[in-house]
């Protein structure tokens, strides 16, 4: 049996296309050693009150938790542990947006800066110069007036934004399709 698509099909297809990607899909390397915390083997808890690492003990803590000495290589327990300020998975030292949750690390204008804490992701802007600090980059602010940067840039739509306002347009178009069926029905005489 084939499936016929319908224009309700075709809509709710279009709608899956947008939603964001599942951030279990990203990497979660808290220590930036470009090992994954689940390849990571686990270490023993460092004792904050000893200042030690316990010999012998039960490994319980992620090894990935600890600052690791060099890439490639797995972290030991130790008292420098690694820092994650957005809790994102990824550690400070390799997240492009250390305060700000952005575990898939979107950066469209390849500046550094990740999309959802720079200031002008259209356009590279590695320096986030804000002049009149409106929170538009001044790249951004010339490139819309036509500046050196060439011609006005549009604003591209990012997987994520709008798609609960999407979500409530199609609810309502069904919702009135449905309704429409009813009336019509009722009336046909």
């Amino acid at each position: 049996m084939r499936h016929r698509v319908t224009p309700l099909r075709s809509w709710l297809l279009a709608l899956a296309a947008l939603l964001p990607i599942d951030p279990a899909f990203a990497l979660t390397d808290v220590n930036c050693n470009g090992i994954s915390r689940e390849a990571e083997k686990l270490c023993v808890d460092y004792n904050v009150e000893r200042r030690t690492c316990p010999t012998g003990g039960n490994p319980t803590r992620p090894c990935d938790d600890y600052v690791a000495v060099t890439p490639g290589r797995p972290a030991t327990c130790s008292a420098d542990f690694a820092r994650d300020s957005d809790g994102d998975g990824l550690g400070d030292s390799c997240d492009n947006c250390p305060l700000d949750k952005n575990s898939m690390q979107q950066d469209q204008d390849g500046d550094g800066r990740g999309d959802v804490c720079d200031n002008c992701p259209e356009l590279a802007n590695a320096d986030q110069m804000d002049s009149d600090g409106d929170g538009i980059g001044d790249a951004c602010q010339l490139a819309l007036r036509g500046g050196f940067c060439g011609p006005p840039q549009r604003r591209i739509w990012t997987p994520g934004e709008g798609t609960v306002a999407l979500s409530v347009v199609l609810s309502l178009l069904i919702l009135f399709r449905q309704r429409n069926r009813c009336w019509r029905g009722r009336n046909a005489t």
